[in-house]
């Protein structure tokens, strides 16, 4: 008895092959299209306002743009392709584009040729500082301090003290926080950091202050709230812990350490399901 085509098809095992090796080809190729996404740079955008999602104040200030001096009108007048500036501007790029080996290279050639450019070894430091490497980051900074003033200096200080309390050195990261807000007495941020350092070295009290200082410059600054809910919740104060988290979230709805921490507060109460 001779079988149609069809029904041929319909009773083996070829339909059940064919859906085999197209799901087989689907997985090869999301599998090569997942590889290509792990492969593409993170952009990391020079010039952009840092979040202060992190609660504690913890982020590398925006790396710097450089202001033109006498030194760069003048090296402007000849060939400028291997120019401090010429350099800086190339990593700048480098950095905006995710290219951080460049970039770093790059500010490194311009520091080479003008050891006193603060923009580069400021721009070196917070880029090795968001790339992970605080340790190298310290050296950057370090010698990034004595090369400015006034703001430049406390941001210089501030970032050095997260370079610091990233490899553990919480007592050095206190000293330079306590001289960046002292020469930047608004800097919510290293007032949060300084905060931040002394929780961390069971110094409740201060860090308290710390963060109540933060407040009274700006009562709408959520990450000071946070952090006075991470002491209450440290001190079994549970109920102002959730307290100051529903002011964080109130304040900054996206902030989502404060919301995922308020949840389970509100989950031990029986509040939500």
């Amino acid at each position: 008895m001779k079988m149609s085509f069809r029904e041929l098809w319909r009773y083996s095992a070829l339909p059940v092959l064919a859906v085999l090796a197209v799901l087989f080809l689907l997985g090869a190729w999301l599998q090569t299209r997942a590889v290509r996404l792990q492969s593409l740079p993170l952009v990391i955008q020079v010039s952009a306002a840092p979040e202060a999602g992190n609660g504690v104040g913890e982020t590398p200030e925006p790396a710097a743009e450089e202001t033109e001096d006498a030194g760069d009108a003048a090296a402007a007048m000849g060939s400028t392709a291997g120019t401090p500036r010429a350099l800086f501007r190339r990593a700048v790029e480098d950095q905006r584009l995710g290219r951080t080996p460049q970039a770093i290279a790059g500010y490194r050639q311009a520091l080479k040729l003008r050891p006193t450019y603060w923009e580069a070894a400021y721009n070196l430091g917070t880029l090795q500082l968001s790339a992970g490497d605080p340790g190298e980051a310290i050296g950057a900074l370090a010698g990034a301090v004595n090369l400015a003033g006034g703001e430049k200096k406390a941001r210089t200080l501030y970032n050095l003290g997260l370079a610091y309390a990233r490899v553990g050195m919480l007592l050095n990261a206190e000293k330079v926080f306590l001289q960046s807000i002292n020469l930047s007495p608004a800097s919510l941020k290293a007032r949060a950091s300084l905060a931040e350092v002394y929780r961390k070295t069971d110094r409740p009290k201060e860090a308290a202050r710390s963060y109540r200082e933060a407040l009274r410059l700006d009562d709408g600054f959520a990450p000071a709230h946070f952090g006075l809910a991470l002491l209450d919740l440290e001190a079994g104060q549970r109920e102002r812990a959730a307290e100051e988290l529903e002011k964080a979230v109130a304040l900054n709805p996206a902030y989502e350490q404060a919301r995922q921490q308020l949840a389970v507060l509100l989950l031990e109460k029986g509040e939500v399901e």
